[in-house]
């Protein structure tokens, strides 16, 4: 199972600062012998720091190394990147620890719309690995409920047009993505880039997902229900909007 435990939010003004601040589903996670880290050990408090915590830091490769530049050709990102891109697009995996991270969605070009990317999971479960290889940025791929699967039944998959699944949504996307697949034209998913061996697995297949929204609420975009702060104190997201355009 996967919680979401903790939120990083930069605050640009009045004056620059990274703020962390666990997450409501972090009880739940709790239930589950979730132990919080060490360098934020109170689930009630809002931690502050002028710079990238150092758990959010170890987590970048080194910019010296010499596969820096290979990995940024990887993820879809150049030099002038910053940290909080190539974690969001790494996900800042690491092989000691289970943890993960993700970026939020950025307004898409339209009214209305947001976009996010992600690299498509459970590839090393596919019974046609190959299909992956035979998909070309910018094809379209299709969403579709997997209800059966044994080990999530909210589980979405990927499809090509060939009803070859390719690989599956992330699972944190689940909860904000499955509502909108009652609007097919709520949600598309293209593919980004597809990397080639040795790349591993989990960066091979890259995928651009858009969502467009009309309700007045706007789009939860990870900021309503679970993905809400626990401290009182920590900054409140608001649900994505856009305001309509004045003629």
């Amino acid at each position: 199972t996967i919680f979401p435990v903790g939120r990083l939010v930069r605050i640009l003004a009045p004056r620059a600062k990274y703020e962390f601040a666990y997450l409501k589903a972090a009880q739940e996670a709790d239930k589950k012998g979730f132990i919080p880290f060490v360098a934020f050990p109170n689930l009630t408090e809002v931690y502050c720091s002028s710079e990238l915590p150092p758990f959010f830091q170890n987590r970048l490769m080194a910019r010296t190394r010499t596969e820096y530049a290979g990995q940024l050709t990887a993820i879809g990102l150049d030099a002038s990147a910053s940290e909080e891109q190539v974690l969001a697009r790494t996900n800042g995996l690491r092989a000691t620890d289970p943890y993960e991270l993700f970026g939020e969605f950025e307004p898409g070009s339209g009214h209305n719309e947001w976009e996010t990317t992600f690299f498509a999971r459970s590839l090393r479960r596919l019974d046609l690995p190959q299909a992956i290889d035979a998909l070309i940025p910018g094809q379209k791929l299709f969403c579709m409920r997997d209800v059966q699967n044994p080990t999530d039944a909210a589980a979405i998959a990927l499809r090509n047009e060939r009803n070859a699944i390719v690989g599956y949504c992330p699972a944190y996307l689940v909860g904000d993505l499955g509502p909108l697949l009652e609007e097919p034209r709520a949600v598309s998913v293209t593919v980004e880039r597809v990397n080639a061996p040795p790349t591993p697995l989990q960066l091979r297949l890259q995928c651009r997902l858009w969502v467009r929204v009309e309700a007045p609420a706007g789009f939860p975009g990870y900021r309503t229900g679970r993905f809400e702060p626990l401290a009182s104190d920590a900054l409140r997201l608001t649900p994505l909007a856009r305001p309509a355009k004045v003629a």
